[in-house]
Formats: C-alpha cells, sequence, structure tokens
C-alpha cells in the first residue's frame, strides 16, 4: 500500500511537471505571435502569407505534441519557417527567439520526417531556415545576433540531433556571420559558437558510438576543407581575421580529436595533402600571430600524428618532406638567422621547449630521425641550437628593451636545456619501473641476464654508427676530397653512395646565377638599417615559404614507417649527443652571469646533468660536470655577500642535491 501510495505521488509529480512544460511552450508561442501580429510590418504585402499562417494557429488552437506525436511540431513551425524570411528584422528576431526557446525546452525536435519532403527530417529544415535568415553583409546585427544563438540551441540541444549536411550548414552560417559582422560582440559569440560545436561533437564522438563514423568524419573533413581552403589561399589576398579564424579552428579540431579520427586514412591524407603544405607557408608568415598558431598546430600533429607524418615534421623542425620538411626547413633555420625578429624567434624556442618537455616526442625524435641514414639529425642540430641560445652574449652597450629581449631568450635557452635532460631522467627512470614490474610479474628464470637485449634497440645503435661514419667521410672530403672518398669506399659501397647524393642535394642550387640564400649572407654584415633589414627578412622568409611548399608537395605522397620508441637504452647516445652542449651553455651561464634567474637554471641544469650521468652509468660525463661546478663554486665567494638569505638557501640546497645523486 506504501509502495503504491508513493508511486502515485510521484506520477503525480510527473503529470505537474508535464503540464508545466506544455504551459511554458504554449506560453512561448503565444507571447511569439501575439508580437509577430502587433508588429506594423505584417501589414505589408510580403508578408501577408505569414499573417494568414498565423491566425489560422489562433483559430485551430495551439496543442504541443507529446514526446511520441513528434510530428505534430509541423503544424505551428510553418509560420515562424515564413517569419524567417520576412525582411522585416523585428519579426525575424521574434522568430528565431522563439524556435531557441522551442528548442532549448525540449518542445521543437524535429525528429519526425519533413512533410514537405519525406526524405528529409524536420530537424534539417529547422536549421535552414535559421540559416536562411542571413542574407549577407547588410544582415541586421541583431538578427545575426539572434541567429548565432538559434544554431548554438540547436546543435548544443539534448533532443535535437544535427548530423551531416545541416550541422555544415550551421558551422558556415557562424563562420560567414564571424566575417561579416561588425559587431565585436557578435563576432565573439560567433567564434565561441564555432570552437563549442567543435567540441561538442568531438566529445559526443568520444562518448556514444551512435554516431556513425563516415558522417562524423565527413563533417570533421569538411570543416578542415573549408578552413584549409582559406589557408591556401594567397595571404595577400586573404583577410588576416579569416586566416586567425581557420588555424584556430584547426587547432581545435587537433586538441580534441579522437583516436578513430587519429587513425582514420582520409584525415591523415587530407592533412598530409593540404593542411602540411598550408602550414609550410604560414609558418613562415611575416604576421607573428599566423605564425605562433602555425607552431601550435605542428606541435598537436608531432603530439597526435607522428605516427603518420614522419617527413613532414622533419622538415618542419629544421625551417621554420612533412615533418622532416619542418623541422629542417622552419625551426632551426629561423633561430639561426640573424635577419629573423626576436618575436619569431622567440615562439620557435617556446615551440621547442614544449616538444622537450615531452620524454616520448624526445625519444621518438631522436630513433626516428637521427638514427635514420636518410634523415637530417633533427635532435642533435635542436640540442646544438638551443645550447647556442642559451650562450648568447647580451649586448651591454645596447637599450634597455634590447638587452631585456637578449635576457628573455637566453634563459628560455637554459630552460630548454634542464628540460630535456629532465626528459631522459624521466624517460629512463619510467622505463625502469616498468622493467621492475615486468620482472615481478615473470618467473626469475625466465628473465634475461644481459642488460641490453632488444633487437630493436640494437638495430637503431647499428644504423646510429653507420650513420656517423657516412658523416665523418663527407667531413674529411670537404676538407680533403681525396681521404674522404678513400674513407667511404673502405667502409663500402653504399656510404659512398648516399655521399654522391648527399652532394647532389647539398650542391645544386650552388650554380644558379640569382641564390637568394647567398645574397642575403652576403650582404647581412653591409646593411645595418632597420628597413634594409626588414626587406631582407621578408625576402628571406618568402624563399623559406617557397622552399617549405615545395618539399611538403613532394613529401606528402611519400611513406615513412615510424618507430614509438620504447627502450631505456635510447637514452644513452642521446646523453652522450647533448651533454657537451648542455655544459658549455650551463657552464656560460655560472661564469658570466649576475643574474640571479640565471644561476637557478644553470644550477638545476648543472644538477640534472649528473643525475642522468649517474643513472645511465657515465663516468666521464659525470666527472665532467663535477669538475665543472667545483671550478666555478668561486662565484659564491666574490657574490654571497650580497644575495639574499633565501637566495643563498636555495643555491645550497641545489648544490647539496647534486652532492648527494654523485654518493
Amino acid at each position: 500500500m506504501r509502495l503504491f501510495l508513493s508511486s502515485t505521488k510521484y506520477y503525480g509529480v510527473w503529470i505537474l511537471m508535464r503540464s508545466d512544460l506544455h504551459q511554458t511552450g504554449l506560453m512561448f508561442l503565444r507571447s511569439a505571435i501575439e508580437k509577430i501580429l502587433a508588429d506594423r510590418d505584417i501589414k505589408r504585402k510580403d508578408n501577408l502569407q505569414l499573417k494568414k499562417g498565423e491566425l489560422n494557429i489562433i483559430s485551430n488552437g495551439v496543442v504541443l505534441p507529446d514526446k511520441e506525436e513528434i510530428v505534430e511540431a509541423d503544424r505551428y513551425f510553418l509560420p515562424f519557417e515564413l517569419a524567417c524570411k520576412s525582411k522585416s528584422p523585428k519579426i525575424v528576431i521574434i522568430a528565431l527567439d522563439c524556435l531557441q526557446k522551442l528548442i532549448a525546452y525540449g518542445h521543437l525536435t524535429g525528429r519526425g520526417a519533413d512533410s514537405s519532403n519525406p526524405d528529409r527530417l524536420l530537424i534539417d529544415r529547422i536549421v535552414e531556415a535559421i540559416c536562411s535568415s542571413f542574407s549577407g553583409q547588410g544582415t541586421d546585427e541583431a538578427v545575426l545576433l539572434q541567429i548565432i544563438k538559434a544554431i548554438l540551441a540547436v546543435v548544443l540541444s539534448n533532443t535535437c540531433e544535427v548530423h551531416e549536411g545541416s550541422l555544415l550548414m550551421a558551422v558556415r552560417t557562424c563562420f560567414t556571420i564571424y566575417l561579416a559582422s561588425k559587431s565585436p560582440i557578435n563576432q565573439a559569440t560567433a567564434k565561441g559558437t564555432l570552437t563549442q560545436v567543435t567540441t561538442f561533437h568531438s566529445y559526443s564522438f568520444c562518448m556514444s558510438q551512435k554516431i556513425d563514423n563516415c558522417i562524423f568524419l565527413g563533417t570533421v573533413d569538411y570543416l578542415f576543407t573549408r578552413f584549409l581552403a582559406i589557408l591556401n589561399f594567397n595571404s595577400r589576398n586573404t583577410h588576416l581575421t579569416s586566416k586567425m579564424l581557420a588555424l584556430e579552428m584547426l587547432l581545435l579540431v587537433l586538441q580534441n580529436s579522437s583516436n578513430v579520427l587519429q587513425s582514420a586514412q582520409p584525415f591523415i591524407l587530407l592533412i598530409k595533402k593540404s593542411l602540411c603544405v598550408a602550414l609550410s607557408r604560414n609558418a613562415v608568415s611575416p604576421n607573428v600571430k599566423v605564425f605562433e598558431k602555425s607552431l601550435a598546430i605542428f606541435v598537436q600533429l608531432l603530439d597526435k600524428f607522428k605516427l603518420h607524418l614522419k617527413l613532414q615534421i622533419e622538415f618542419h623542425f629544421y625551417l621554420l618532406f612533412s615533418f622532416q620538411v619542418f623541422f629542417k626547413e622552419i625551426i632551426i633555420s629561423m633561430l639561426e638567422s640573424t635577419t629573423c625578429s626576436f618575436e619569431h624567434r622567440w615562439i620557435v624556442l617556446h615551440t621547442i621547449g614544449k616538444i622537450l618537455a615531452n620524454p616520448q616526442s624526445v625519444v621518438d625524435m631522436y630513433v626516428n630521425y637521427d638514427c635514420d641514414l636518410t634523415s637530417h639529425n633533427v635532435f642533435e642540430s635542436l640540442v646544438n641550437v638551443v645550447s647556442k641560445m642559451g650562450r648568447t652574449t647580451i649586448n651591454e652597450t645596447a637599450p634597455l628593451p634590447q638587452k631585456e629581449r637578449e635576457r628573455a631568450m637566453r634563459l628560455l635557452g637554459l630552460s630548454c636545456l634542464a628540460d630535456l635532460l629532465q626528459c631522459l631522467v624521466d624517460w629512463f627512470d619510467v622505463c625502469e619501473a616498468t622493467k621492475d614490474l615486468t620482472r615481478n610479474g615473470a618467473d626469475v628464470e625466465e628473465m634475461p641476464t644481459a642488460e641490453v637485449s632488444s633487437p630493436t634497440f640494437h638495430k637503431f645503435e647499428h644504423l646510429k654508427q653507420k650513420k656517423e661514419l657516412m658523416e665523418h667521410g663527407i667531413t674529411l672530403f670537404s676538407r680533403k676530397p681525396k681521404q674522404g672518398l678513400a674513407f667511404l669506399q673502405e667502409n663500402g659501397k653504399c656510404l659512398f653512395l648516399m655521399l654522391v647524393c648527399y652532394l647532389l642535394l647539398i650542391y645544386t642550387g650552388s650554380y644558379k646565377d640569382f641564390n637568394l640564400f647567398k645574397i642575403i649572407a652576403t650582404n647581412a654584415t653591409s646593411n645595418n638599417s632597420d628597413k634594409q633589414r626588414k626587406v631582407l627578412a621578408t625576402l628571406e622568409l618568402e624563399a623559406m615559404s617557397e622552399t617549405a611548399r615545395a618539399l611538403m608537395e613532394s613529401a606528402s605522397t611519400a611513406a615513412a614507417n615510424f618507430t614509438s620508441a620504447q627502450h631505456q637504452h635510447h637514452v644513452r647516445p642521446m646523453f652522450k649527443i647533448c651533454w657537451t652542449p648542455c655544459l658549455a651553455a650551463f657552464s656560460v651561464g655560472l661564469q658570466a652571469s649576475d643574474d640571479m634567474e640565471e644561476w637557478y637554471l644553470c644550477i638545476r641544469g648543472f644538477r640534472l646533468g649528473v643525475r642522468a650521468a649517474c643513472v645511465l652509468k657515465a663516468k666521464l660525463e659525470r666527472n665532467a660536470y663535477i669538475q665543472v661546478i667545483s671550478f666555478h663554486n668561486t662565484f659564491c665567494v666574490d657574490s654571497i655577500l650580497t644575495l639574499g638569505y633565501s637566495l643563498i638557501e636555495n643555491i645550497i640546497y641545489y648544490f647539496t642535491d647534486v652532492i648527494i645523486v654523485i654518493f
């Protein structure tokens, strides 16, 4: 009996809630119809059909449909569809506002078939009616704001399911409104709506399997195609606002990409053929904002799509082939350039810092590029160029703003090197912990006795040794060609043929009548005015862009296997490469600077260097770091009286930590 009364009670509450819901919907409808009929523009000739529709609803009576009778929504949607097509901004605003509220409260779902076209759902017709209210740049700003609100309500509604063409229409309308509107409020709202639409549908796809993969991938492909079309336009003819929005949306899609999207071949092909080529142009843009967003997109590609974009990644790292091209032709070239602006080099160094702070990315970089006979030594080049930034001399006679910029660049370089050493230690510790868990779960007799028994590790170690022989032969050849040829012939025909390919790549452009890079290098010291330097910087960026674009296009059709590093002992040869540049940068910082922040970074670098050497049992490297630390102990005697107590305490802590690590 008690259970029956309880059930009756909850059923009564449900009936009341359902009644309130109906009353709310009726209130929205009546209020909207009364406002439309009260508007003076309703008497115009072109609104005659709309007036008849509104009066017809009043005469027949409005009844909200039950959830089982969704198709009845068509009875009261038609007048609002006509109102959305009206030339009166007030009527359009009233109609859109009512549609937004009906959708938000679940009264208008559009799940039934469209009476005018049974092959599509009513929700498609609703989205089309909302988007049709936008008539171009002359559309009233209040109407634009209401369109954006209605689109957001449709897309985020739990009762409406918007997919395929309707979703694309909604996105396209928001994008166009963002570009056409002159109101900052409308632009911010349209941009926020685009962001929420992209994030919401990516999240919905990850959390629910009801959405068909083909539909979702088709939507994302369209978004990419639309945004890439803007990026691929000539930058002089493309508005900066549209380009920035396209870059931000691309970055958002990549940041929220699911595992399904990351392994979808159509999407990967689109990235190779379109996105990487577009980035090659925008990643050398003179505009700092475009440049920064392009590098942020590259970091996402490196983090989530590196398995498919090995060649593209290497290219992007060296300039700032696809990854191969980005490393080689963009990032490293910009840091080494004397004509690039401080802002560009600062963003590049920040990008490198993000990459060097990820242990998996750092080790993958070494394994796939530095241990590949046909690839550039990306890891080694990055370490050397960052070490050079960390040892940048500060011009004491320069103006204060320039001195501050040079100091900031130097500190960022030291921080990147310290993070790199931390990555090596973390990678070794994580792999060691994983190996201990494996040992604990296996029988002692089944465990291998050799410390390094992975065939994959030995394979890459052999490739690296072979590559070092080839590079040594090339160095000999550059000094004395006969010695270089003899050395390579002694070590096999394969290395000799690689030298021939290397020479073809290096010296092909040396015999051109007009070599832009040679002209820039020749005139770099003679042109001292800011105007001349800016002209040269623009020419250099344009040359980088064309080179990058050509290499990206050629790499889009090439295939290269990417190996995800898993062995802990990869860090041994990596530490041998980076310990000397790191030691040089840290020792210069301690010796030549009185900046406390720089001292902290250098001492942290020494601590991590000693820690890495001890973990990897590198006795020579450990002794070198200790010797430099003992040599620089004298700086404390000269400067310790000028330091505060807290600063002295921190320095003692760092040195104590170094001593603990050693013993």
